[in-house]
């Protein structure tokens, strides 16, 4: 299980490539930087390698629940 630190290292990183990506961080946003921190690491290390290839709505759709 990871450190609370490596945790919130995760989210640092995420945060930030999300900001830059994005600009602001807005709700919706902000409400997917867990799941994405709880994908497996290779699911996650391939999203952040494709970020600047999705669209906020894309990338917001994949964490959409319905």
């Amino acid at each position: 299980m990871a450190t609370r630190r490596s945790l919130d290292g995760q989210r640092l990183i995420i945060v930030s490539l999300l900001t830059g990506r994005f600009g602001t961080l807005d709700e919706e946003l902000s409400a997917i930087v867990t799941p994405i921190i709880e994908l497996s690491l290779t699911e996650r290390t391939q999203l952040l390698l494709n970020l600047s290839n999705l669209s906020r709505d894309e990338l917001l759709a994949r964490f959409r629940v319905d």
